[in-house]
Formats: C-alpha cells, sequence, structure tokens
C-alpha cells in the first residue's frame, strides 16, 4: 500500500490544524477513511505518514458526467456510513463537500479532516464551504450530528443537479427522495434529519423502489427528412436534464449530424460523451460506439432519423417511441400513412406523435383532423442548449 508523508513547518499559521487532523485520524479505523500511520516532529516540521487516497473527486466526476438517481443515493449511503461510523467515535466531519470525496474502484474516500471536532467540542471559529455548511456553522447555534446530515443532503442534491443550491430541490421530481433530501437542508437543526444512521435507514428503504433508478430507452424517429427529429431529440434530453433526472442523447443513424452540432459548439469530450451544458451527446462513430455506461442514465434517448424497413424492428423496441413530423400536407399524409399500417396495428400505448414547426393553431387543426396517438406540440427552439422551454407534458 503506497504512502503519502506530510511536511508541517511548525511555523506555518496552519500547523496547528494540520497537526489536530493527524490527531484525529490516527484514532479512526475504516475503509472510507485514510489512515495515519505515524507522527514525527523535529526541531521545525512535523511529518505525518498517511494512506495515499488515489482516484477521481466528485467535483471531477460531475464535470464529466451526471449520475442517476440509483448511483446517487448508493453513494449518498456510502457516506452516511462513514459519518455514522465517526459519529460513534464522538467526532463530525463539518466539511463534506464535492471536492472532499474521492472515487475509486466504484467506492467514495472522505478526505480533509481539517474542520474536524470532537463531540465534547464548540469551535471558537467556525469555518465551512459555502454551499454545504449547516446554517449552524454560520452562527452561534451547538453543532452536532446534524450539520453533517445537512451537508450530506447538499452533496446528494449536487449529484442529482450539478447544483449546490438548496433552490435545486425543485429539479428533483416530487417523491420520496425529494422528501428526504429535503428533511436534510432543513435551515432549523431541530426540523432536520438528525443523524446520518437515520438518513441511511430512509436511503435504503428507497434504493430499490425509487422510480428514477430505472433506465427507460426513449426511441426518436420520423417519417421524411428535414422533420427536425435530430432538434428534438437533444431538446428532450435537456428537459429531462432540467427536471433533475440524468439522459444521454445517442445518435443511431448515419447522418453525421452530431458531429455537425459538436463542431459549431463549445462542447467538454469525456469518455465518447460530448457535453455541453445540460446535454450528453454519443455520435453514432460509424456503429461503434460503446454503449455499456448508458445504465447510469435515467433516459437513453435514442435519435434514429428516418424510419425505414432497416431499423424499424430496433425504433419500435424501445419503452417510449416519439414520431416527430412537419406540419405541412404531405408530412401528414406519410405519417398517417405510417400510423396506420405500423402504429396502429401495435395497440400499444408506447407511441406519440411530436408536431413540429406548427404554432398552436395549425397543431389544433391537425389534432381535431387526424387521430393521432398522444400528440405534442414543440415549440420553436431555435437554441435548444440555452433553451429553458418544457414542452414535453
Amino acid at each position: 500500500m503506497l504512502r503519502a508523508v506530510k511536511c508541517i513547518n511548525i511555523y506555518q499559521n496552519n500547523c496547528d490544524t494540520a497537526y489536530r487532523e493527524a490527531d484525529i485520524l490516527k484514532n479512526l479505523r475504516h475503509p472510507s477513511i485514510p489512515i495515519i500511520y505515524d507522527i514525527e516532529q523535529d526541531s521545525e516540521h512535523i511529518y505525518v505518514i498517511e494512506e495515499y487516497i488515489e482516484g477521481m473527486s466528485l467535483t471531477q466526476l460531475i464535470s464529466q458526467q451526471k449520475l442517476c438517481a440509483g448511483k446517487a443515493v448508493e453513494y449518498a449511503i456510502q457516506l452516511c456510513n462513514i459519518i455514522a461510523y465517526m459519529n460513534d467515535n464522538h467526532t463530525y466531519h463539518l466539511d463534506i463537500k464535492p471536492d472532499n470525496i474521492i472515487f475509486f474502484n466504484n467506492n467514495i474516500r472522505l478526505v480533509d479532516y481539517g474542520n474536524a471536532i470532537l463531540d465534547v467540542e464548540q469551535p471558537d471559529i467556525r469555518m465551512g464551504t459555502i454551499g454545504y455548511a449547516s446554517p449552524e456553522m454560520y452562527g452561534k447555534e451547538k453543532i452536532n450530528s446534524g450539520s453533517d446530515v445537512y451537508s450530506i443532503g447538499m452533496v446528494l442534491l449536487y449529484m442529482l443537479t450539478g447544483m449546490n443550491d438548496e433552490g435545486a430541490i425543485r429539479r428533483i421530481g416530487k417523491g420520496r427522495l425529494r422528501e428526504i433530501i429535503n428533511g436534510c437542508i432543513c435551515h432549523s437543526g431541530r426540523e432536520r434529519i438528525s443523524t446520518a444512521r437515520e438518513l441511511a435507514r430512509r436511503l435504503e428503504s428507497i434504493k430499490h423502489n425509487n422510480v428514477e433508478n430505472i433506465s427507460l430507452n426513449i426511441h426518436v424517429g420520423t417519417v421524411l427528412k428535414h422533420s427536425g427529429c435530430t432538434h428534438c431529440a437533444i431538446s428532450l434530453g435537456r428537459i429531462y436534464e432540467m427536471r433533475g433526472q440524468a439522459a444521454i442523447v445517442c445518435e443511431y443513424n448515419d447522418s453525421n449530424d452530431f458531429f455537425k452540432i459538436i463542431k459549431s459548439e463549445d462542447f467538454r469530450f469525456f469518455n465518447g460523451i460530448f457535453r455541453l451544458r445540460n446535454v450528453n451527446l454519443v455520435p453514432d462513430y460509424h456503429g461503434h460506439a460503446d454503449r455499456n455506461f448508458l445504465s447510469d442514465y435515467h433516459k437513453i434517448i435514442v435519435d434514429f432519423g428516418v424510419i425505414d424497413e432497416n431499423n424499424l424492428e430496433s425504433f419500435l423496441s424501445g419503452d417510449i417511441n416519439y414520431i416527430v413530423t412537419g406540419k405541412e400536407p404531405y408530412e401528414i399524409d406519410k405519417l398517417t400513412e405510417f400510423c396506420r399500417n405500423v402504429l396502429y396495428p401495435l395497440n400499444n400505448n408506447k407511441q406519440r406523435i411530436v408536431i413540429n414547426y406548427a404554432d398552436r393553431k395549425q397543431y389544433k387543426q391537425i389534432v381535431r383532423k387526424y387521430d393521432f396517438p398522444c400528440p405534442i406540440r414543440m415549440p420553436y427552439e431555435p437554441d435548444i442548449f440555452n433553451s429553458g422551454k418544457d414542452w414535453l407534458i
């Protein structure tokens, strides 16, 4: 096992903090807490020999991809178990934040114990990280185990939304998970979930039946070119991300439209995924894209382009199928033929029609005249990456 040596000048201002951190850590033995092997001192320095921690911080991970609810809950439970162990050993961490959470082999390690205190203490100077420190870290209210619970709640919110302000809770769908997070981030410590162990118990209760943990394959196609199929698929990805659900948009056709979009926008790239703001794109890569990671996402949106006999079976295998059409009569006639020959005989509720390029009046006329399954109007969206519109109702 690798070791790291911290060399601390005893005349530096942070010497007492570093020594105190090492003193607290030497009494803790947990697989997710760094091990302190020895502390030595000479006339000018303190040497702390500790376990070397490798991996990627939560901040780095979220900058590259958003976690699905199932993964976020799983990691939050791991974090709760670390803090519960610390509380059992009469210690509070008080600086839980994404930079201090390290991922390695699908497990987390919690680092930086410079703010940690024993439960019999109350610090004279209170320091925390804005967005993650509990309200009592800024006042005189007593610090206790609930202070770390608040931080865990904010970290969970960050894992789900990529944001660290309490307003981000609106991005979480109404349900048990949102209720639990609200219970963590109450301003009053008396109303907050009181311990990490209790929080872990509540998270465990939704771990296996949380509906947001289910990945849905959403297939988007069209019966004619230039109907805005790719535009709608990317817009769907943005909408689901706005709602706090990790979404990814995959190209499954030979148009190379994704590469054209990527060249014109300032995308970040990681492991085959291009990300711009809150949209994740995976180009077709000429049919060689590795899709093994897709189970990490709530919504997997696949852009099929034009539906034909070669891809029809794959298109219809989606959990939900969106068929995009323009408003022109020839487009509506082609869609009507497709519905009559393909969709209506299926007799299921998986199909949705998206009417593109139509204003409200045109949309209503089309809906009144044709018996399309679950017709939806997509509003005019010239910039799908910056739009705040949610037309998916």
